[in-house]
Parts: C-alpha cells; structure tokens; sequence
C-alpha cells in the first residue's frame, strides 16, 4: 500500500491530461489558489505543532496539522502567466505573474489543540485576506485533522484583482484529515466550500533529509512539485529550530511557480 501511494504520487508529478485554462475568472478564487496562508502551505509541520521538514506540507490546500504556541512562519511566492497583477517580476497591468506574501503564528490551548492565525497580502495595493486554522490534541500519532476558515473576512479575491465577479464572496470554510503512511509522508483528504469547491486532497513523499515530492488536487485541477530543505539551523535565541524550504512547482499542471518559506 505504501509503495503504490508513492508510486501514485510520482504519477501525479509528471503530469495530468486534463483541459486547462486561465486561472482568472469568476468563482476561480485566483489569489487562494496558489500558495496557500495556511499551516503546512509549503512547508512542513508536524501533529504536534512544530515546523519540521519531515512534517505534513501541501501546496494550495490544507492539511490536518496547525502551528503551536511560538511558532512563526513567513514566506512569499510567485506564479507565472496571467493569474493576477501582483507580480514581483514584470510591470504593473501585464498580468504575467502573481506574487504573494504570507505569515503566520500559533497558539496552543493546553490539552485541547493547536490555533494558527495567518495573513495573506495579494495585491501591490496591499489588500489581504486573514486565515484561521484549528487542530484538537488527538491520542493518535500517525493522524491529524483540521477546521479552518481561509480569507475570515471575506476580502474581494473571486475572480482577480479589478476582474467582474472578484466581489463576489470568497469566504472559504474547510475540514480536513492527514494521515502519515511513512515517516516524512502524508496524505490528505478534505472538504469545503467556495474556494475548495467541494472534495480536495493532497499527498507528500520524502526523499531522503532534503527532498518531498508534493501533488494535490485543490478541488479544481491538479498541482505539484518539489520542497527542499535548503538550510536549518539551532537560533540560540528561541527554544527550536528554524528552517528555510524552497518550493519549485506547477499550478494547473500548467503555471510555473517558485516559493520560499522561513518557519523559527
């Protein structure tokens, strides 16, 4: 069983033969749709609230693990061809490429779970969205589940930035559930609304200390690619490690996107 689930998740990494189209677009939640604001959005956590390469990860869609009292994340990502006007690379109104800024932090309730908060700038405008995630302490040391929220307030991000239908609501309600197949491995299986479009899943495989192959289904296409453990280091300063991960990967199977997440 073990052995088809990575050979499946190799599969999806070369590609799926699906129709594809542009990301923008009415009811297409753009802006959510690649690196996700939420715990685990590329890079790994584990069931007990620590950031760790080993830990569950996914790209765009949830997993069943929230950070825990102390812990931070930053990261920051960018998406190829005609996604949004948020582009770290090219000029203002080219529309070639979306760039997105995130952090996040935890807080943990004593014997009842893990609460992370996370803010998501979309726009050179700086307009963002808010995500809250929250994980119960279970007795089970290969599972993990989640319920969150994505975008709590329910900012403009259903179409594109200044595109028709980007008013409508994008408030995203979901629940999720991982399940650790091998150590380093996971997968994913969830519901929601809007944003997920129903049923979503995802599913990690680890290569050794510095590699995890990634691929999901985020209740629209497929996306998937590649994490590596570029540096981890002991910050005298804090009681754990901090860890830098960079993601090269495709949205759509179709859109090049590259990110780099620092969790301390």
């Amino acid at each position: 069983m073990k052995r088809i689930l990575g050979g499946c998740l190799l599969l999806g990494l070369v590609g799926q033969v699906f129709a594809q189209s542009q990301l923008n677009g009415p009811k297409q939640y753009p802006e959510l749709r690649t690196m996700s604001g939420l715990p685990g959005g590329l890079f790994g956590l584990d069931f007990n609230g620590v950031p760790t390469f080993s830990g569950a990860m996914a790209i765009s869609t949830p997993v069943g693990a929230s950070l825990g009292q102390s812990q931070y994340e930053l990261g920051t990502s960018d998406t190829s061809a005609n996604t949004s006007d948020f582009s770290w690379f090219s000029n203002p109104g080219q529309h070639v490429s979306h760039g997105v800024a995130v952090g996040m932090m935890g807080v943990t309730f004593r014997h009842v779970g893990y609460l992370t908060a996370g803010d998501e700038i979309l726009s050179r405008n700086l307009d963002h969205v808010v995500n809250f995630q929250f994980s119960p302490m279970l007795k089970t040391p290969n599972l993990g589940v989640a319920l969150g929220v994505q975008n709590a307030y329910d900012h403009w991000a259903a179409a594109g930035t200044n595109l028709p239908g980007d008013q409508a609501s994008s408030r995203s309600y979901y629940g999720v559930v991982t399940y650790r197949y091998l150590p380093g491995s996971y997968v994913s299986i969830g519901h929601g609304d809007q944003r997920f479009s129903g049923v979503f899943g995802n599913a990690s495989y680890q290569i050794g200390n510095r590699a995890k192959l990634l691929t999901e289904y985020d209740g629209f296409n497929f996306n998937s690619g590649v994490a590596f453990n570029v540096a981890d280091w002991d910050w005298s300063t804090i009681d754990h490690d901090a860890q830098v991960t960079l993601f090269l990967g495709v949205i759509r199977e179709k859109y090049p996107m590259w990110a780099v997440t620092v969790t301390f």
